[in-house]
């Protein structure tokens, strides 16, 4: 017997285990030396292809923006702006970390978001922990190839205590000699690769136990044969013997439940995975207790089904499991039916850590696609057949296609013009056959049949196994640029013809030599084109110039800084051929001349104009000295109502500086009530008419002024509209003036009618008054007659209110001036408003702001009390639940003779109609309201010498501005 099992065992190591083991061997051989490697290659080139085409779309910004400026539609500094604006808030990678910086090939920091210390820096000498001067090396590859990769030590996204090996794709944009740049973190890289080759492991492990599983079979099968014999008992204890073998050393975490959920056996991985040992699970738990509650009913009936009919219950499924501190599993569950039995053998694999890295993988891709429907250029997805799997937003914005539109309809049938589809045909079959990628120029067909001209660009996606996925193909629309050559050439064309016929002298220099002049030139300079070819502006020029420089030294000067780009214009005496002088008037500006740089000249003659601009200065002194020390403001405005000139006496109405309002349109600098979107005194349609009108202007620091303008029409000697010269005489203090007589008049006139209103009814009043209140108390009345007493005596009470009112108006005493600290009064106000019953009903704030010192003023301390508390009331009951009242108070800025004191609330505000009319007496817009209180504040405040001005919008508060003197004077009369 033990020689049989000895030759049984020899024949099945030499036949079937040897070769296995040769197998794994060889298996594990190629999984490191080949796969591994090759793994490690083709991931890190996705990457670099993924950090490639993420500055790809990062430079079609670029681009875009370029565009923009080449149109004239921005600037370039606003272009550079916007992209600087765009790429610094760009974040993508898990966790929204990864970004994008822009350097240029100084090298200079342009934008790094998190080392905005390197902005504007120049990074010459900056190197990593190797000394490797990694931005130095990126202007190198941009020179060099205009794109490209390189390694270096550098910090870890946002963390600057943390430095690891990166990987960073950099391209150059040659129109702003910028690098734009983004990377990879190598041990982003090998983690993942750590990731995958642990999986795999982990799948080798299993494929091993189930090699080994299979071999113990066999050959536990080989000895069930030759020892059938055996006894029973015998032979059962073996099998249970190997049969734990197995459930244990197979690597997969295995249990067997019963029929009613209980689990019988586990083996170590089940318990390396759950947390919980055998004891503590072989039967004394249910695998239900371990199954998360949103998965539980699901699972059961699985369970019990699966007993009646196993074809209809999956065996494999993915579910979650609750481990012993109960934490939550992704798991991957088999499940089989022991045959002959109601048991069922369980095998999971704890899948947790790859649903997250899907996970992170959606992100991924959620942020590529968020970056394409970004992206201004057009995307489109196809797959090997050129059918639409995908459209970016800008694509179906512009063509007029829906996106339903489009998926699955060939990409040369919908978006491919008819006359183009042939060729394009053929550039996709090509591309298909050969799996290469191209860029060729192209034209795509919105839904209405329009033509927009587009630079395509093809990518091949090939899947691992090296045959076609999908096509990417991006499109930028190129019909500014299109547009822009073909006006080139137009302009080639105008130039030649302007050249010949232009008015002005026109000179090419190469070398500081003539190569060529127009007719005009030769007119001027009065000689043939061959005596000027060859010349230098040297040989042009008198010895001097007027200021007595050298011509000669002086040219090659401006000669230099033309080249540089820093001189365009200037003045300069030329020199005729028969020796007279003179002054010209010089553009300059460098060309392209047959592949060369070449200076083009225009010189004017303004000889003429410089005997005029003579006699037009010394002409221009004698009125500037009227202008200058004019009381009233003068403005000149050209024919597009901008500033052309104003004297010391405007700028100081503006509140300005010369060199801030210069260039400006007038309405910029001041608001002019009848003109409010444009000063149009109407002079450009009659332009002999002369305007002259009162009106009211709102100054830039919000003040209001009452001024009389005249406006004169500026003439050409062609008597054509040139501009407008304005006078504006401020007349705020002869209409305050005005109005305070006009006031005082009225308030005289009502407050002696209001003395005899209240005296003739007053008495009446309070008869009717006690009458009514002795017969409610004498006479016994129903309910609705003792209504109607109730509301006799009520009302009377009111009117009787009204007049104590107007007799407070009609005999308001004149004040008794004494020094005051006014911050104390206000102070007093605020205490009692405080405990006022309308005050302690709504939620308000007040704020107090005051100047550091104010000094004591001559008041009458009564008197301002009451204008303080008519106010505040007013404040109190503008704001409707909640608010703020503001009360400020400093010395006036513009004179140190007066003190300002500003109450402001964020009530329900004045209507425009009612604010011109509140200090009115007896107008109000409140239901129960006399009208009397802000007629007595405006009288103190005027009995005072003082001013008060209201300002309000509708629903957006208040401001009333009191400005009192510091010192009394007697009132003018």
């Amino acid at each position: 017997m033990t020689k049989f099992n000895h030759n049984y065992f020899s024949f099945f190591k030499i036949r079937i285990i040897i070769p296995v083991v040769l197998t794994i061997i060889l298996f594990l051989i190629a999984f490191f030396v080949i796969f591994i490697p090759s793994l490690e290659d083709n991931l890190l080139n996705k990457k670099r292809e993924m950090i490639k085409e993420l500055v790809n779309s990062v430079w079609s910004v670029l681009d875009l923006y370029n565009s923009q400026y080449t149109e004239g539609s921005i600037g370039l500094d606003e272009a550079k702006e916007l992209v600087i604006g765009k790429v610094k808030n760009l974040r993508y990678g898990p966790e929204s970390k990864d970004y994008f910086w822009i350097s240029d090939l100084t090298p200079n920091m342009i934008v790094h978001p998190y080392r905005p210390e390197l902005n504007g820096q120049s990074l010459l000498d900056y190197s990593d922990p190797n000394g490797k001067k990694m931005f130095v090396e990126f202007a190198r590859i941009v020179r060099e190839a205009g794109e490209g990769y390189s390694e270096y030590i550098w910090q870890w996204k946002d963390d600057p205590d943390r430095l690891v090996p990166k990987l960073s794709y950099v391209k150059g944009y040659v129109p702003w000699g910028w690098i734009i740049g983004t990377g990879v973190y190598i041990e982003d890289v090998e983690s993942e690769i750590r990731s995958i080759i642990n999986k795999l492991l982990f799948t080798l492990l299993w494929i091993l136990g189930m090699v080994s599983t299979l071999l113990i079979y066999l050959t536990n099968e080989g000895f069930r044969i030759e020892n059938e014999r055996q006894k029973s008992l015998k032979k059962l204890a073996e099998s249970e013997s190997r049969y734990r073998t197995i459930f244990e050393k197979t690597g997969t975490a295995f249990m067997i439940s019963e029929a009613d959920t209980t689990i019988s056996m586990v083996n170590s991985e089940f318990e390396k995975i759950t947390g919980y040992t055998k004891e503590e699970i072989e039967g004394k738990r249910k695998w239900t207790e371990l199954i998360h509650k949103d998965e539980l009913d699901r699972m059961t009936q699985f369970h019990f089904k699966r007993r009646t009919d196993q074809k209809k219950i999956p065996s494999k499924y993915e579910s979650r499991a609750l481990d012993r501190h109960g934490e939550i599993k992704n798991i991957y569950i088999s499940v089989e039916m022991i045959p002959g039995t109601n048991k069922s053998i369980i095998s999971f694999v704890d899948i947790t850590k790859q649903k997250r890295i899907e996970a992170e993988l959606l992100k991924e891709k959620n942020l590529s696609l968020n970056l394409v429907q970004s992206s201004p250029a057009y995307y489109v997805a196809t797959d090997r057949d050129h059918n639409i799997l995908m459209a970016n937003d800008p694509l179906l914005d512009t063509t007029g296609f829906s996106l339903d539109d489009l998926v699955g309809k060939n990409v040369v049938d919908i978006l491919i013009p008819e006359k183009n589809r042939e060729m394009v045909t053929r550039i996709l079959n090509i591309l298909t056959t050969a799996k290469i990628s191209n860029t060729n120029e192209g034209a795509i067909q919105t839904s209405g049949g329009r033509t927009i001209p587009v630079e395509w660009h093809r990518k091949v996606v090939l899947r691992d196994d090296g045959e076609i996925d999908y096509f990417i193909n991006l499109g930028i629309d190129i019909s500014g640029r299109q547009k822009a050559e073909d006006e080139l050439k137009k302009s080639e064309i105008r130039y030649r013809t302007l050249f010949e016929t232009a008015n002005d002298a026109i000179f090419v220099f190469k070398d500081d030599k003539t190569i060529l002049c127009n007719k005009k030139a030769q007119e001027l300079f009065r000689c043939r084109e061959d005596m000027i070819i060859g010349k230098t502006p040297i040989d042009l020029s008198p010895e001097f110039q007027p200021d007595g420089s050298r011509s000669d030294i002086e040219a090659i000067e401006k000669i230099r800084k033309a080249y540089a780009g820093s001189l365009r214009h200037f003045e300069w005496m030329h020199k005729r051929f028969d020796d007279t002088v003179f002054d010209a008037e010089i553009s300059l500006s460098i060309i392209d001349w047959s592949g060369e740089k070449c200076l083009q000249a225009i010189i004017k003659d303004i000889s003429e104009r410089k005997k005029m601009e003579t006699a037009l200065i010394e002409s221009e002194k004698k009125y500037r000295v009227l202008a200058e020390t004019s009381f009233a403001g003068i403005v000149l405005l050209d024919d597009k109502e901008r500033i052309t000139y104003a004297n010391p006496a405007f700028i100081d109405m503006a509140g300005s500086s010369l060199n801030r309002i210069i260039n400006k349109d007038l309405l910029e600098v001041i608001t002019i009530e009848e003109y409010k979107n444009s000063v149009a005194f109407n002079l450009d349609q009659d332009t002999r008419k002369h305007k002259y009108f009162e009106s009211t202007v709102f100054k830039n620091d919000g003040s209001i002024m009452n001024v009389l303008i005249s406006a004169t029409p500026l003439l050409s000697a062609e008597n054509s509209f040139q501009g407008t010269l304005c006078v504006i005489v401020d007349i705020t203090q002869m209409k305050n003036m005005e109005t305070e007589l006009a006031f005082s008049k009225n308030m005289s006139a009502i407050g002696e009618l209001s003395r005899k209103i209240a005296h003739e009814i007053g008495n009446p009043l309070t008869s009717i008054m006690n009458c009514a209140s002795l017969l409610k108390r004498k006479i016994e009345l129903d309910s609705d007659n003792e209504k109607l007493m109730t509301i006799i005596i009520d009302e009377t009470k009111r009117l009787d209110g009204i007049i104590i009112d107007f007799l407070k108006f009609s005999s308001t005493k004149e004040p008794i001036f004494r020094k005051h600290n006014i911050l104390n009064c206000i102070n007093e106000q605020i205490l009692l408003l405080k405990n006022n019953d309308q005050y302690l009903a709504k939620k308000i704030n007040i704020e107090v702001i005051n100047g550091d010192i104010l000094p004591e003023i001559y008041i009458d301390m009564d008197l301002i009390k009451n204008v303080l508390w008519n106010l505040l009331i007013n404040s109190i009951q503008a704001i409707e639940f909640e608010g703020t009242i503001r009360i400020e108070i400093f010395e006036d800025e513009k004179s140190v003779e007066h003190i300002s004191i500003t109450i402001s609330d964020n009530g329900k505000g004045i209507g425009k109609k009612d604010l011109q009319k509140i200090f009115e007496p007896y107008f109000t817009t409140k239901s129960r309201g006399s009208g009397i209180g802000l007629s007595v504040v405006k009288k103190i405040i005027s009995d005072h010498n003082g001013l008060i001005q209201v300002s309000s919008t509708a629903g957006e508060g208040t401001s009333f501005k009191i400005k009192l003197p510091i010192r009394h004077k007697e009132k003018d009369v």
